[in-house]
């Protein structure tokens, strides 16, 4: 009965994410990208092997980024609140979060 595209899913799903990468979503080291943009929040958290880039926007309008230079080694779209990719452009209040291979 689960709607995939529901908001109780998606935190459902984030959950899931969380118990299957404790090391580094839970405990692994932060740092903000770009703390001054009022628009987009971004983040990665990282292991000595592991990065998760993390990108929100906070914004009813498009914004663009250099995402894609940012992204970790190897990098893998893991969740996003809209089902296709756009590379450096985020949709309003979409968010993103990609694991890969720390840099």
């Amino acid at each position: 009965m689960a709607d995939p595209d529901s908001v109780f899913f998606f935190y459902q799903k984030l959950n899931q994410l969380r118990k299957q990468y404790p090391a580094l979503i839970v405990y692994g080291d932060c740092e903000l990208l770009d703390p001054d943009d009022s628009d987009v929040f971004m983040y990665r958290r990282f292991t000595d092997d592991q990065e998760l880039l993390v990108i929100n926007n906070f914004t009813d309008q498009e914004q663009s980024r250099p995402i894609s230079t940012r992204l970790p080694k190897n990098a893998r779209l893991m969740i996003s609140n809209y089902a296709d990719d756009r590379g450096d452009v985020l949709r309003p209040y979409e968010t993103r979060s990609y694991l890969g291979e720390r840099r």
